[in-house]
């Protein structure tokens, strides 16, 4: 049987070498999406293997964001690209850089049934305490994306019953037929996940999952509860960071895993062993080493320093902090002496054409998920992945400022941006002194 892998990677040329090597037969398809954002080096990867293997093929690259619908949008391209016929094949499996196989393909092959997709999926109304909570506020709040850095609540939605009623949650990492490939491909399917899912929070966990189990309830394409993929949680043998161990490979094996992830930087010798083992190419032909990713900051420097004196003439005494090697790209602090520390204000954007000024209350996660009020605006969780700010609550005050987001068009001044930045400014010297 024929399988086709559809790849979503963004940062390392060497995981995704080490995949291509192990999986890699002439009949398979391999389709890789490279967040735009990704080092040069995994570009020349992919572009080099393309040129070299007519079953690899890079698809165009967008600009991708952990948590955002942009996941979600890459899947359906990839999958709909598939469905439309380059080759024929049995079962379309979604896979990361962070993924490692755990069997060779033509085993891979031999264990998915015919016909039937693994696609994990438990209705969002089973799920209790903190588990409940944390899937009903992806959902309770309109969520926009910032390209590349991810989704920011823009305003409650008031149909949380309803739509948590008909949700579907589970693993991203799935094993499609290529009947749930057709069926997912068709532009009306497409438009219905992206009307109901678009403004939602990791909708990569809840949108496929829900309308591939909804579908099989009535006739659909065919689906077993499960993932092909072994993820290592802490409490399933993996780290704080999900990292494996080998104490997870342990239990991927006895659960019958096809892959396990997230891969450590350095495997566990007995994985590095089997990897190796199964390798279809030599190694020469990924030649590609992970090198530190360098993404300019001459730029971003410019761009505070612009900030910086903008701001001088109304807040003299402040001053702008810089995480170097940030994710996003820019992360920008903007401190003034008399803000309270628990309140932060701090611009984001990766392409310095699309920014977000997030005013942020600094609070200790708590484990409520929970809307909650300080000096009268509302805060809702922040779920980014951003030095400092991921699970602090975010100040809902920028509404008459598009909730905080600006677009510049080329050649604009930085007049509009400066301007939501110093409301944000104002406003939490006033939440201070509340």
């Amino acid at each position: 049987m024929a399988l086709a892998y559809l790849l979503l990677c963004h940062a390392s040329a060497a995981h995704v070498g080490d995949l291509i090597r192990a999986l890699h037969r002439p009949e398979d398809l391999f389709l890789v999406h490279a967040d735009r954002k990704a080092p040069p080096a995994l570009h020349a990867l992919l572009d080099r293997l393309a040129g070299q293997f007519s079953n690899i093929l890079p698809l165009p690259s967008e600009p991708c964001s952990w948590g955002g619908y942009s996941l979600v949008e890459a899947t359906l391209r990839g999958i709909a690209f598939a469905a439309a016929g380059p080759r024929a094949f049995d079962h379309l499996l979604l896979l990361s850089e962070q993924h490692v196989p755990l069997a060779a393909p033509a085993e891979i092959a031999a264990r998915l049934p015919a016909g039937e997709s693994w696609v994990e999926g438990t209705p969002a109304d089973r799920f209790v305490g903190g588990q409940f909570d944390d899937i009903a506020h992806r959902l309770a709040m309109r969520y926009r994306e910032l390209p590349g850095v991810g989704g920011f609540a823009t305003g409650p939605r008031g149909d949380l019953p309803p739509r948590m009623a008909g949700l579907f949650h589970g693993s991203q990492w799935m094993a499609l037929s290529a009947e749930a490939c057709r069926f997912l491909a068709t532009p009306a399917c497409r438009a219905g996940i992206a009307a109901e899912f678009g403004d939602t929070l990791l909708a990569d966990e809840t949108a496929i999952q829900s309308v591939l189990h909804r579908a099989a309830a009535t006739a659909g394409p065919r689906l077993r509860p499960r993932s092909p993929t072994f993820s290592a949680f802490p409490d399933r043998g993996g780290t704080a960071e999900m990292i494996l161990t080998d104490t997870a490979l342990r239990q991927a094996d006895l659960a019958g895993a096809l892959f396990i992830r997230k891969r450590p930087p350095e495997l566990p010798p007995r994985l590095a062993w089997r990897l190796d083992r199964m390798a279809r190419l030599p190694a020469a032909a990924m030649p590609f080493a992970d090198l530190p990713a360098d993404r300019g900051h001459a730029d971003v420097v410019a761009l505070a320093t612009a900030i910086g004196a903008a701001l001088r003439p109304v807040f003299p005494d402040g001053w702008i902090e810089m995480t170097a090697d940030a994710t996003p790209r820019c992360l920008l602090r903007v401190h003034a002496p008399d803000l309270p520390a628990e309140l932060g204000v701090a611009v984001l954007s990766d392409d310095l054409r699309a920014f977000k000024i997030v005013l942020a209350w600094l609070r200790p996660f708590d484990g409520s998920y929970a809307p909650m009020a300080r000096a009268g605006y509302q805060t809702t969780i922040l779920k980014i992945r951003a030095a400092g700010l991921s699970f602090a609550r975010e100040v809902h005050a920028l509404q008459s400022h598009d909730h905080g987001f600006v677009t510049l068009r080329p050649g604009e001044d930085l007049g509009r941006l400066v301007a939501t930045i110093i409301a944000a400014l104002r406003i939490a010297r006033e939440m201070g002194g509340a």
